[in-house]
């Protein structure tokens, strides 16, 4: 009984961990999509659908060449190049 215990609440530890990483994702998707779309304009659907399929780490990069992304064609580079570079 103990060891069930334990099991369920290692479970429900680690669902509410990956609940609360989700959630800060999708927050901070919709934070740079706000952005985005107030800088940029109308943020296409195929864009939308590259930012949903960034992870954390890349949102945080995102975030920060926000500053050097002046229109879609910059954005789509960033998407293309800057996606994949690792941050130091």
């Amino acid at each position: 009984m103990l060891k069930e215990t334990s099991i369920v609440q290692e479970w429900m530890t680690k669902s509410r961990q990956d609940g609360w990483q989700e959630g800060w994702q999708e927050g901070q998707l919709a934070l740079l999509q706000i952005i985005l779309a107030q800088k940029l304009g109308l943020i296409t659907p195929e864009l939308t659908s590259q930012l949903r399929q960034l992870n954390n780490e890349q949102l945080d990069r995102l975030g920060a060449a926000l500053l050097n992304i002046n229109n879609g064609q910059d954005l789509e580079a960033w998407l293309r190049n800057g996606v994949t570079k690792e941050s130091h």
